[in-house]
């Protein structure tokens, strides 16, 4: 049974009058709840809470991935307080999902390690010099390397060698680790500038760009759901057809999300979904291109 908070009469913060019924301060906005409460009054708001989310949680979940663009229409037409917030959602199943690579990347590197290979194999050229003639340098001889191959020791040579001789000889898990970090910052910059995309195809709905942020959010957040589930399930099933199975979920539920959401005939949905795709793959490689970069520079 839901238990009833303890309420102040004035609040602490600004002193104003409360009433008993006031969920927070009309002039300051803090909660009108008295925080000082028996231990086993708190772990019971807790647990109110911890349920609350929960079912909140699995309902939001059912509807993304068996209704595509319900959530979406949802949120548009005002009907928000039943369902996890779309940025609290994508947090959530993302946060599952790096964890669940995080898991796969250990399982993976523990056995590379057991067997002596928990360095990166990289093979690439700076000028005339090749990443494998760094492997297990010792960084006072790069000078004398780089003079060797007659590359000029100013400041950004002498950096990008350097960097190249950590990431060479550094650890598959501290790439790892660094690349993970990258792609996850990246993706807050895919997400909005793939509702900047949408708002371009379907500028003629009548919705705000928020509308299309919510919708991004949403699929991402199916998209993640679906790679959490194809590294379970790469674990179990050892296919080629796997891979091609995810592709195709997640192109049919864009599809559908697009029908949902947008109202157009299946003929404009397909043309413009498939510009759309196009246009996000391409952002994807440019962005795993600068994430790269990013590694190098920062090692």
């Amino acid at each position: 049974m839901k238990r009833n908070k303890t309420r102040f009469q004035i609040c602490p913060n600004c002193s104003t009058p409360l009433q008993p019924a006031q969920n927070f301060c009309a002039s300051c906005g803090q909660e009108n709840h008295d925080i000082n409460i028996p231990l086993k009054h708190l772990f019971g708001e807790l647990l109110e809470n911890i349920i609350h989310f929960d079912a909140k949680s699995i309902k939001t979940i059912k509807e993304l991935t068996l209704k595509p663009g319900h959530l979406t229409n949802e949120f548009t037409t005002g009907k928000r307080k039943s369902y996890v917030p779309p940025l609290r959602l994508y947090i959530f199943v993302s946060f599952i999902f790096f964890l669940i690579l995080n898991l796969s990347w250990q399982e993976y590197n523990t056995s590379e390690r057991e067997n002596g290979k928990n360095k990166l194999k990289l093979s690439f050229t700076f000028f005339n010099l090749n990443s494998n003639e760094l492997i297990d340098l010792p960084e006072s001889q790069i000078d004398s390397l780089m003079d060797t191959h007659r590359i000029e020791r100013n400041g950004y040579n002498l950096y990008a060698v350097k960097q190249l001789h950590r990431i060479t000889n550094g650890s598959s898990q501290e790439i790892f680790h660094l690349m993970v970090r990258n792609f996850s910052y990246s993706m807050f910059i895919l997400m909005p500038l793939f509702a900047f995309i949408l708002k371009l195809f379907y500028k003629k709905q009548n919705v705000y760009y928020l509308g299309y942020l919510v919708h991004s959010l949403h699929i991402h957040s199916f998209g993640f759901i679906v790679l959490s589930l194809y590294l379970l399930l790469s674990k179990l099933i050892s296919t080629i057809f796997l891979p091609l199975i995810i592709v195709t979920v997640l192109i049919f539920y864009f599809y559908l999300s697009e029908r949902s959401v947008f109202n157009q005939s299946r003929g404009r949905i397909i043309f413009k979904s498939i510009i759309i795709i196009a246009m996000y793959i391409f952002l994807i490689l440019a962005t795993l291109i600068g994430a790269s970069w990013a590694i190098v520079l920062l090692f």
